[in-house]
């Protein structure tokens, strides 16, 4: 077998950045698509749906994740803790659970995005397909 890149994905749907090794997990890589956008029925945002997306690219940092536009816009959003408010949302059919990243970060990617949604993060044993 041969690897001939190895990709990093913070945020389904944002761009994602290349990197020389991943940690594995339970899920696959691990920090991997872990975050998500969700619109107004907490139902999960692709780009299938919403093509701005390929424009925010999303980076892990220490306790949390960076996203930056395409104009080199960023905003740093920690892990939100157990304080976090909870969101019931909905990925490929299923609902599982996942905490909110706040307000803020909300307002920053509706307007990048010209269209409402919310950054959630997922639990540690909740799979992002």
């Amino acid at each position: 077998m041969y690897i001939s890149a190895l990709y990093h994905f913070p945020v389904k749907s944002l761009q994602g950045h290349s990197c020389e090794s991943l940690s594995l997990d339970r899920f696959g890589a691990a920090g991997d698509r872990r975050w998500m956008l969700v619109d107004s029925d907490d139902q999960f945002v692709t780009q299938r749906r919403l093509r701005a997306m390929a424009r925010l690219k999303a980076t892990n940092i220490d306790g949390g994740v960076r996203i930056e536009s395409a104009s080199g816009e960023q905003v740093e959003i920690a892990q939100p803790g157990q304080s976090a408010g909870l969101r019931r949302v909905i990925v490929w059919g299923d609902t599982v659970t996942a905490r909110d990243a706040g307000d803020g970060v909300a307002r920053w990617l509706s307007e990048q995005l010209q269209t409402p949604v919310r950054l959630v993060a997922m639990g540690r044993s909740s799979p992002a397909r």
